[in-house]
């Protein structure tokens, strides 16, 4: 429910000698141009100092806010009209307008100031506005720049039809900016690569994140980075120009030095634009290797297995919570029943749609607006190297790289790495260092902690399901995972060792796989 307050703007009839020029109280005189005191009420509202709307929803006796109630501290607008006034304003009441009324509201002013391009802005500025309260950031809207009105000469309707959203496409980003984590997933995947695996994070984030985005900020080259951002991921451009005009894009890349948000699988039909490893363009037919007499399969083709093959959602109901794949290999005749039955199947995710939860237990579905599973790939030349690229390179063959599992990796794994990040293939377009070659032979005490962060993050997907395996003992002596190791531990209250558990678990895995397929052959 919306309702009014008494809280207004204020407004005057228009005036052909008025202007959009600042007052001397710092005011702003806002031009609607409209005829329609019903207009003018909403406008007033919407530009009063303090709270002059409210909007709740109440269930079980309970109101709530909606994530994107926000009222301005100070009401610098005045409003011009040429609306007629009724004689008594106080005594009117007037209704807030349905929505799609309000939609024509807003077209009405970005006609009239020929402003769609703007007003397409503003909406990809409101998506981002849930997330303040999740970085703890203020919003921050610029203020109007003086100008004489209107201004009717870019056709900017024509030029944006296609993008101006209809009454019944607002739903869906409202679904898209209020569903927890959905707009933090994509706007942190802008810098995901899928080449890279966890324990390489911040050899591929390190120089952006610290190097080069601070030097941005502080020199407020905003623009730079939306437009890098743009050509890693056209189609999360909108928000990133959003978390621009909001003031959140300083305080987001603050943020992401030593955070990885929640990976959301739904984000990759909305958008249109990938999340994570484990999105549905990179689910295969897993290839299988023998080393030995053994065979060894991918360890992110096992990862996508136990995701895809539990269809009940009893252990793995959301994707792991690192977007970057998990390094080396793992033995087949270790793995889960259903990795071992499924590994050949070459099963595919398929997205549907997602359902409403509705009063009484009515489910509702809503296909939605997908864009396409197809993920939008940047036209990045791959030869491209650059002087800040050659820092980034070093970075990865010189010694500060990790070398958490080093030894099992082996000089095949480490070749397309060094392609990748020697191609600089994403950052360095439009990003450039002042000084690309300053302090490069330099030894620098390395961060590791987006590595540490995401290895640890992604390893502990399976390991709260399914333990460790004695092959890998070694490997989960690593100061990154035996955190886990030490913290599982000391929750256990068995007697058995973990040694004990794994092995009576694999037991009766491989007796479970013998009868099933003892049943196979009897019939």
């Amino acid at each position: 429910m919306v309702i009014y307050t008494d809280s207004m703007a204020q407004w005057d009839c228009h005036s052909q000698s008025q202007t959009d020029e600042p007052l001397p109280d710092n005011s702003y005189i806002i031009d609607i141009g409209t005829h329609d005191f019903a207009e003018v009420r909403w406008w007033a509202a919407i530009l009063a100092e303090g709270r002059g709307w409210q909007a709740t929803l109440t269930r079980d006796g309970k109101e709530y806010y909606p994530p994107w109630n926000c009222h301005l501290n100070s009401g610098p607008f005045r409003l011009h009209h040429r609306a007629q006034l009724p004689p008594s304003i106080s005594s009117l009441k007037t209704e807030p307008p349905s929505s799609a009324q309000a939609q024509e509201y807003l077209f009405n002013l970005a006609r009239y100031h020929d402003a769609f391009d703007q007003l397409i802005s503003a909406l990809a500025a409101t998506m981002t506005i849930p997330l303040h309260n999740r970085f703890g950031a203020p919003i921050t809207l610029p203020l109007p720049k003086p100008g004489r009105l209107p201004i009717a000469h870019r056709k900017t309707e024509l030029t944006y039809r296609n993008q101006i959203p209809t009454p019944d496409e607002i739903p869906h980003y409202m679904a898209v900016s209020c569903t927890s984590g959905v707009v933090t997933s994509c706007l942190f995947s802008c810098f995901s690569e899928p080449d890279i695996p966890c324990n390489l994070v911040s050899q591929w984030l390190n120089l952006p994140m610290r190097q080069i985005f601070p030097s941005l900020i502080r020199s407020k080259k905003y623009n730079t980075i939306v437009c890098a951002m743009a050509q890693r991921r056209p189609n999360i451009a909108p928000l990133w120009l959003g978390s621009l005009i909001t003031g959140l894009l300083p305080r987001m890349l603050q943020v992401c030095r030593s955070y990885l948000p929640t990976v959301y699988l739904e984000a990759v039909t909305w958008t249109g634009s990938p999340q994570s490893f484990m999105d549905p363009q990179y689910h295969r037919l897993a290839p299988v290797r023998k080393t030995d007499g053994v065979q060894l399969i991918p360890r992110e083709d096992e990862f996508r297995l136990v995701f895809i093959t539990d269809v009940d959602s009893e252990k793995y109901r959301n994707p792991p919570l690192s977007p970057y794949r998990p390094f080396g290999f793992v033995e087949l005749q270790n793995t889960s029943i259903d990795v071992r039955l499924h590994h050949s199947c070459n099963h595919q995710l398929s997205y549907y749609c997602w359902n409403w939860k509705c009063d009484g237990g009515q489910v509702s579905s809503d296909i939605g607006n997908s864009s396409g599973s197809k993920a939008v790939e940047s036209s990045i030349e791959p030869n491209t190297l650059r002087s800040t690229g050659l820092k980034l390179a070093w970075m990865v063959v010189g010694s500060t790289y990790t070398s958490l599992y080093k030894s099992l990796l082996g000089n095949n794994f480490w070749a397309p790495i060094y392609r990748k990040l020697v191609s600089i293939c994403s950052w360095l377009r439009g990003l450039r260092l002042t000084n690309p070659r300053e302090d490069l032979d330099k030894e620098e005490i390395f961060d590791d902690t987006l590595s540490e962060l995401a290895t640890r993050n992604i390893f502990s997907w399976t390991f709260f399901s399914e333990g460790t395996r004695p092959e890998e003992r070694e490997l989960w002596k690593h100061e990154w995972l035996e955190l886990l190791v030490d913290r599982n531990d000391s929750a256990e209250s068995s007697e058995s060792s973990p040694s004990e558990v794994e092995d009576v678990a694999n037991s009766e895995q491989l007796q479970h796989i013998q009868k099933w397929r003892d049943n196979i052959v009897a019939q």
